[in-house]
C-alpha cells in the first residue's frame, strides 16, 4: 500500500486561483472616505506640550477639483481651521500643535490626560467629513533643537 500525500481536487485549485486573481483586481484605496473619526488618543507621559513637539492633521484627495472639508470635535462643534479646501494639487498640512499653548497637549483635541481614560469624552477626538472622498492621518513630530 502506498501512502502518499492527498492532492486537492481540480476544482478547489481552480477556485482558490479564481480567487487570488478577483483579490488582486480590485482597487484598495485604504483610509479614502468621505468621512473619517479619529479618536483622542492617550499619550502616556508624553502630551506633545513641550515647544519642540508638534501634531498635524494631513489631509490629501485624488480629487483634481477642490473639496472642502469641515473638521468638527467629538461633539460636532466646528474647529477653529474649519473648513479646508484641498485638492490633488493641493494638499493641507495643519498643525494641531502650536507654540501659544492654546493646542499643544490635551487642547489639541486628539490627545487626552490619564485621568480622562475609561470613559465617555463626546467633546474630544476628531470628525472630518466632505462631500468627496480624501485621505485623512495624524502625525506627530519631535523637532530636534
Amino acid at each position: 500500500m502506498k501512502v502518499g500525500v492527498i492532492k486537492p481536487p481540480k476544482l478547489v485549485k481552480r477556485l482558490f486561483l479564481l480567487l487570488a486573481v478577483l483579490s488582486l483586481s480590485v482597487p484598495v484605496l485604504a483610509q479614502l472616505d468621505t468621512r473619517h473619526y479619529i479618536p483622542p488618543v492617550y499619550g502616556r507621559e508624553n502630551l506633545a506640550d513641550e515647544g519642540s513637539e508638534d501634531i498635524f492633521l494631513l489631509l490629501s484627495t485624488p480629487s483634481a477639483t477642490n473639496i472642502s472639508i469641515r473638521e468638527t470635535d467629538g461633539a460636532g462643534n466646528e474647529l477653529s481651521f474649519s473648513p479646508v479646501t484641498i485638492s490633488r494639487s493641493s494638499p493641507a498640512n495643519i498643525a494641531l500643535s502650536t507654540d501659544t499653548g492654546s493646542s499643544k497637549g490635551t487642547g489639541t483635541k486628539f490627545l487626552i490626560p490619564e485621568d480622562s481614560l475609561s470613559t465617555v469624552i463626546r467633546q474630544e477626538g476628531l470628525i472630518l467629513t466632505a462631500n468627496k472622498a480624501f485621505f485623512a492621518s495624524i502625525r506627530g513630530q519631535k523637532r530636534l533643537c
